[in-house]
């Protein structure tokens, strides 16, 4: 027999229960005043009457106000950020480290690696005001927009590919189009390193696995022709098309830091590829309508981008093997997800960066002090940019904020995960220019947070020092 529970009672609004707050006081001074009065046998004077009946009220309600807010101070030890302790971190370091035989890169400022860097040593590339975009009153958004994201004779080809297999009915609208044209540049260029440098005369070409990373925006059916399109450039650049395992396309939902983790599960060569495009009005006004675009009175909006970013991947014996001339080595680091979205928070704690990083490094032979340089997907967000910032004044006290810190987002945009596969096609470029190590860092998600390490082939081992232990504990003591 089914029991009916009585309906909860309404909760009455806020308005109501600060008025109610209001009076209960209101009456307590008053009545404890005529009491106090009639128990002293005392006549009140103006002057009591004003601190009895208006300045006693007042200063109650005052205190019941304001004391909590008080006590919530950013400076108040008692209350620790919700987000200071990991949630799922784990370091990865035990998996076996991937070669970087190559990489690739469209986005504004760089079409490739080598470009972008150049472009670093004299200014500090950032969006500029979009000659075509207008936010809702009439004013020039601003974006990241490449100038090589247009090629008709591309889109041509493309769509008679689509006729030909019988996915002529799709349509793509100019943001897809644009995203595909710089995605497409980068699928060529791996591809044809991949074959240069993996299929070798007289031996069967290994299996490549081949991971798109297309935005989840997008319709599933336009993620599969699309990510179908991108293999069939790579065919096109002589990989046998029975030697390449493509993976799903919805990888972006797991994080990018994630998915080249997961490569390193197996020993087989990978191309790892994001293209993405928010240039278009489509996005600005979807943005807009969720107020989370960019304006000068809202500092924490993103800023419409786009891009295209790879990796060709290969197992360190694989990678010797074929007799690459140079290759930079990348590990697994660390992965860990906030508690809440790093803008909901009161204030900015980079702990799990710093614990992140102490992971990054455990089981390598590489310790802080050989850190030259952080390379990171962070974007112009105050919040995401003073979280890294604070995580590698402390955590990598040798690094030049202005010189040694690059944040590949605050030139590319908001472009899903272009920007952290872009900062790892940079670490490698930095890593192979001078023999060094890096890291690369994850913060421009909400919740995720990633950081792995970047080093040369011919950066020779290393002994830990008894400094560099010391300094990592503080950092490991926090799990």
């Amino acid at each position: 027999m089914s029991t009916t529970l009585p309906s909860p009672r309404p909760a009455l609004p806020g308005w109501l229960k600060g008025l109610l707050l209001a009076a209960v006081v209101i009456v307590l001074c008053w009545g404890t005043a005529v009491l106090f009065w009639s128990a002293t046998d005392h006549a009140p004077d103006m002057g009591d009457a004003l601190l009895g009946l208006l300045a006693l009220p007042a200063a109650v309600l005052l205190a019941l106000w304001r004391g909590p807010r008080l006590l919530k101070r950013p400076g108040s030890a008692s209350l620790p950020a919700a987000s200071s302790a990991p949630v799922q971190a784990k370091g990865a370091a035990r998996l076996p480290p991937l070669a970087m035989l190559a990489a690739s890169m469209r986005i504004p400022h760089g079409a490739s690696a080598g470009e972008f860097a150049a472009v670093l040593k004299d200014e500090a590339p950032h969006p500029d005001l979009d000659p075509t975009l207008l936010d809702d009153d009439g004013f020039p958004l601003t974006t990241a927009r490449s100038d090589e994201a247009t090629d008709e004779a591309l889109r041509e080809e493309i769509m008679e590919w689509l006729s030909r297999n019988e996915m002529a009915g799709l349509r793509f609208h100019d943001e897809q189009w644009r995203a595909l044209t710089l995605g497409t540049a980068v699928a060529r260029e791996l591809a044809g390193d991949a074959a240069s440098s993996l299929l070798l005369p007289g031996q069967a070409a290994p299996m490549l696995r081949f991971m798109p990373m297309l935005p989840l925006e997008w319709h599933v059916e336009q993620r599969r022709a699309m990510a179908m399109w991108l293999r069939f450039t790579i065919i096109q650049f002589g990989w046998p098309a029975d030697r390449i395992a493509m993976a799903e396309t919805a990888a972006e939902e797991s994080g990018p830091a994630t998915i080249v983790q997961q490569l390193m599960e197996e020993t087989a060569p990978a191309i790892v590829l994001a293209c993405a495009s928010n240039i278009g009005q489509d996005t600005v006004d979807r943005w807009e309508a969720q107020a989370t675009l960019f304006k000068p009175s809202r500092q924490h909006g993103r800023i419409p981008g786009e891009g295209a970013a790879g990796l060709l991947l290969a197992g360190l014996e694989l990678a010797a093997a074929s007799g690459h001339p140079e290759f930079a080595v990348l590990h697994a680091g660390a992965h860990a997800r906030r508690h809440t979205a790093i803008d909901d928070d009161r204030r900015v704690d980079a702990t799990l960066l710093g614990q992140l990083t102490a992971l990054a490094l455990e089981g390598t032979d590489t310790v802080l002090s050989d850190i030259a340089m952080i390379v990171a997907d962070t974007d112009h967000r105050p919040r995401h940019v003073l979280e890294l910032m604070e995580a590698a004044a402390k955590a990598v006290q040798q690094l030049d904020a202005a010189d040694d810190v690059v944040r590949v987002g605050a030139a590319s945009g908001a472009c899903g995960a272009v920007p952290f596969i872009a900062a790892l096609a940079l670490a490698r470029h930095f890593a192979l220019e001078q023999p060094q190590a890096l890291l690369c860092v994850a913060n421009a998600d909400p919740h995720r947070r990633s950081v792995v390490l970047v080093r040369s082939q011919a950066e020779l081992p290393k002994r830990k020092r008894a400094g560099d232990v010391d300094h990592l504990q503080p950092l490991i003591s926090h799990q």
